[in-house]
């Protein structure tokens, strides 16, 4: 496994946690008939929620929060003890005070107690680290989980820790943060009474409510809390106390649902780290139950087509992948949609294709696409199909970014393409009609798929390249 680049620490955390979950033991588990893939997820959502705790004390650590026999590069030293032959076991014991006895106890004597194995660190709130399952201290009848030395080995040895230390100092896409600026501001100047002076707007952002009712990673939640605690800090001007302030709109301003659970978690971990360092605060402030602001869940449709998937900012549907049912051969033009489509998400805010579904929301089925392969599995075959499509037609090629799985929606098997946002900019490479290879850049507007031109192209290359 490759070490993660600066701004991939999200999506290598994914993908390592994902590609090394078969190798977590379960110690002292009941023997049951659990579903096979339910316990496959739980074990990669055990190793996920375990990297993204090392992920955010390594963003941290430059605050200078955390402390080991005297050094502030915490993470370096609290490695040091394994590679001198401490051992794994011990190891994990030591990582298990510092996330259950320390970083959730608010009590200081409570702290004091695991201090010479931890060393100072402080209170960050319960909801992060709290035990969840195959993390019992006792056998509870499911067991608790090790951590395979492989992942530990990637985080400290194989790059993880390097680029988790800047997961937090990097900027959110453009396109998300112009969002965000853009609703305070409609906000803000819907009221005159709020328009000056700006000694007012710190108490005005906190009537606003930004609910995202499929946060997916929580690009959107994270630069919102940034985005209202900056304009509150210019508002109270540069000699206010500020330490509870992102906290506060934390708690009081935002809200979210997500159904995916390694999303959720991620969710969570962006969202707790973009309140620490929104403002530079000399100490931290203990979060309130991020598990209460973001939860597993859908939104509840009061139309009359309730249940059914509806297309809009980071929904797209398509009947086919490329079997054109009309002339009843490929087409081209169709890969092409399901391809920008994909680029669009990538340079957006993240999205999810269905492919099989009408423009309606209505399962048909991938049947007309799987005729035309000639495999033992064809949705092994027409996955494969799909990526190396990818390969050849965006740059740089998504990788991690792109995940695909086949759910059945009423009785039809549909494919759906889960794409994260990425920063930088994706192209899309095709052939122009003089025989060259176009770069073209794609983005969501809402339910639309965008193909930028001109100076808005070269505004958005611009402003994603510095982030």
């Amino acid at each position: 496994m490759k070490g993660a680049g600066r701004q991939d620490w999200w999506n290598e955390a994914r993908g390592v946690s994902h590609d090394l979950a078969p190798k977590v033991r379960v110690v002292g588990a009941q023997k049951s008939k659990q579903d096979p893939a339910a316990l496959l997820q739980a074990k990669r959502d055990f190793l996920h929620r375990h990297l993204l705790r090392l992920g955010l004390v390594a963003g941290l650590q430059h605050t200078g929060w955390f402390r080991l026999r005297g050094r502030t590069d915490y993470m370096q030293a609290f490695r040091e003890p394994w590679k001198d032959s401490e051992g794994p076991y011990r190891f994990d014991q030591r990582l298990g005070m510092l996330f259950y006895s320390a970083l959730n106890q608010p009590s200081m004597g409570a702290r004091d107690l695991v201090r010479a194995h931890v060393g100072e660190v402080p209170f960050l709130g319960t909801g992060l680290f709290n035990r969840e399952r195959f993390e019992q201290e006792f056998d509870d009848g499911d067991g608790f989980g090790v951590v395979p030395d492989e992942l530990h080995t990637w985080f400290f040895e194989g790059g993880g820790l390097a680029s988790a230390q800047t997961s937090g100092q990097t900027e959110a896409p453009t396109l998300v943060r112009v969002r965000c600026r853009n609703e305070i501001a409609a906000f803000l100047d819907a009221d005159p009474a709020f328009k000056e002076p700006k000694a007012d707007w710190a108490e005005r952002v906190r009537e606003l409510h930004a609910h995202d009712p499929a946060c997916g990673t929580g690009q959107y939640l994270s630069t919102m809390v940034g985005e209202l605690t900056q304009v509150s800090r210019a508002a109270l001007g540069p000699d206010a106390e500020v330490s509870g302030l992102a906290v506060s709109i934390l708690q009081r301003c935002l809200s979210g649902l997500e159904a995916d659970s390694t999303h959720l978690q991620e969710a969570r971990f962006r969202l707790a780290l973009a309140t620490f360092v929104a403002v530079e605060c000399v100490k931290p402030v203990p979060l309130p139950d991020v598990r209460e602001i973001v939860r597993l869940g859908r939104p509840v449709k009061s139309t009359p087509g309730r249940g059914r998937l509806e297309e809009g900012t980071k929904i797209e549907f398509k009947s086919t992948f490329e079997w054109n049912i009309k002339r009843g051969e490929r087409s081209g033009d169709l890969r092409l949609g399901t391809l920008k489509s994909i680029a669009a998400f990538l340079n957006s805010e993240g999205g999810t294709l269905y492919l099989g579904v009408d423009d309606h929301g209505n399962p048909v089925g991938l049947e007309h696409d799987l005729a035309q392969i000639e495999d033992t599995y064809p949705l092994d075959a027409f996955e494969l199909r799909m990526r190396e499509f990818f390969k050849n037609h965006l740059d740089p090629v998504p990788l991690n970014a792109v995940r695909i799985d086949f759910p059945e929606m009423s009785s039809k098997t549909v494919c759906r393409i889960e794409v994260d946002p990425r920063p930088g900019v994706t192209y899309l490479l095709r052939k122009g009609p003089d025989g060259r290879t176009l770069e073209e850049v794609f983005v969501r507007d809402g339910n639309r798929t965008l193909n930028l031109n001109g100076r808005m192209r070269d505004q958005f290359v611009l402003g994603r390249s510095f982030n």
